[in-house]
């Protein structure tokens, strides 16, 4: 199947996020560059429960919000998992589940990641946003999939409606897993060719994974933007929990209804 988008340029003063050209909201998705932070987190690190100065951190989230025009609010406790949350306002709680979903003007959400899957969902037609975190149990579990039939039950949204981006994670080129990780995966994907290797080693396709659920839940082809960047090969634009052994940053991905 071929991509029907590429992501926009990178964006902000010093390339600090992505957008991407289907989502005619205020989203966005950042790299690494143009933050304070230093030593393994060094750049834009956004994430809070890294061991990262927490000044440094703070100065990052600030610098983010200024460029992207809205408020950085975590909302999810994530578990890789495929439970969607119903964001009703602003107010700073968080709740446990991989994905949240809101038709409230003014509610800002985002999640961090260092390798797994972001999913941006805009409805333009029921004027619903959504946010989902796609690790690869999530994936399997079809934490995508959930997120368009939340948008249904809770709004009415219409799958053929939706606008969709699949942002910068790891790829099938770095994404080596043994038989335990990949035998899922066969079985949810018979026949789609998203894993590939033999023996005890497998390279697992994650964007195509939830590109043939989203398809599944009724999302037309052509309303799905993928950003196909990994961000294991790219060092120089992204945190990697894999490739740095853990120790590392985290990205933020970010959507807000006006």
């Amino acid at each position: 199947m071929s991509d029907n988008f590429a992501p926009a340029a990178l964006r902000g003063q010093q390339a600090r996020y992505l957008t991407f050209p289907n989502l005619l909201v205020p989203h966005g998705f950042s790299t690494r560059l143009g933050g304070v932070s230093q030593g393994p987190y060094q750049g834009l690190n956004i994430g809070q429960t890294t061991s990262d100065a927490p000044r440094r951190v703070h100065e990052n989230r600030l610098r983010l919000e200024r460029e992207l025009g809205f408020p950085l609010v975590r909302i999810l406790n994530m578990v890789h998992g495929a439970h969607v949350v119903r964001v009703e306002s602003q107010r700073p709680s968080r709740r446990t589940g991989d994905a949240c979903i809101t038709d409230r003007p003014g509610v800002a959400m985002m999640i961090t990641t260092a390798d797994c899957v972001p999913i941006l969902f805009h409805d333009p037609v029921r004027r619903v946003v959504g946010l989902a975190h796609a690790g690869w149990r999530g994936t399997v579990q079809g934490v995508a999939q959930a997120t368009v039939r939340a948008m249904a039950a809770e709004y009415g949204s219409c799958a053929a409606d939706l606008q969709v981006a699949i942002g910068p994670a790891i790829g099938p080129c770095c994404f080596e897993v043994h038989e335990d990780v990949a035998a899922p995966f066969l079985r949810r994907f018979p026949g789609k060719e998203l894993v590939r290797g033999q023996g005890n080693r497998f390279n697992v396709d994650l964007w195509r994974a939830n590109l043939e659920i989203l398809l599944d839940a009724g999302v037309p082809e052509a309303q799905i933007c993928i950003s196909r960047v990994c961000t294991s090969c790219r060092e120089d634009l992204f945190y990697s929990y894999r490739r740095d052994q853990k120790v590392t940053g985290r990205m933020a991905a970010g959507i807000y209804l006006p």
